[in-house]
């Protein structure tokens, strides 16, 4: 699991494997305000009624790294989150079965037709709702890796296929760069040089 981004009143986003969600008031009584994902995967459970609906038809996440917040919304109560999609379905802490499309991989590597993407999700607490505001394929990870903007581009690590590249907004790919080196990249990301050469 990784906590990634606090935001105000003592809340945080949690990107956990296969969804995404919302606690507040962690210095007091912290309280699970949403989870966004396939619901299917909670069906049956208490956090079943904190599920958020999906708005339109996507493919939501399975697997996930590197929630972050992307941008605050048009109205009080909306929020847009960015996010690695691994693409990859795997359960292993319960016994539980889920039918996945076929273009969601189920393997650690790639069998050549799979990939990953950069997600952008508009998260509406008022309608309790989410939807895919923006996405773009990358080589396929199915574990590790990340996406995080980076000036006007996105710097976008992909760990298992042992590479990481720059895309521009639109998810043209402007340069990659490959390793040999095995054990997989974590996290990749791109800073100003000024702080070395103030």
């Amino acid at each position: 699991m990784v906590l990634r981004k606090l935001l105000p009143c003592s809340s945080m986003i949690w990107g956990c494997r296969q969804n995404c969600s919302k606690l507040t008031d962690l210095h007091g009584d912290p309280q699970l305000e949403w989870i966004a994902g396939d619901d299917r995967f909670w069906q049956d459970t208490p956090y079943a009624q904190d599920c958020l609906t999906q708005a339109g038809e996507f493919l939501p996440q399975y697997g996930q790294h590197c929630v972050e917040h992307y941008g605050s919304g048009e109205e009080e109560g909306v929020c847009y989150l960015s996010f690695f999609n691994n693409n990859y379905w795997s359960l292993n802490s319960r016994d539980f079965t889920l039918e996945v499309d076929p273009s969601v991989g189920t393997g650690l590597y790639s069998s050549g037709s799979e990939s990953s993407q950069v997600y952008i999700y508009r998260i509406d607490e008022n309608q309790r709702a989410f939807s895919l505001e923006g996405s773009f394929d990358v080589p396929y990870s199915s574990i590790v890796s990340n996406a995080s903007i980076s000036g006007e581009n996105w710097v976008v690590n992909s760990g298992v296929a042992m590479v990481f590249g720059e895309y521009d907004l639109s998810g043209t790919l402007i340069r990659e760069y490959a390793y040999e080196y095995t054990m997989q990249n974590y996290r990749t990301f791109k800073y100003p040089m000024e702080l070395w050469f103030a």
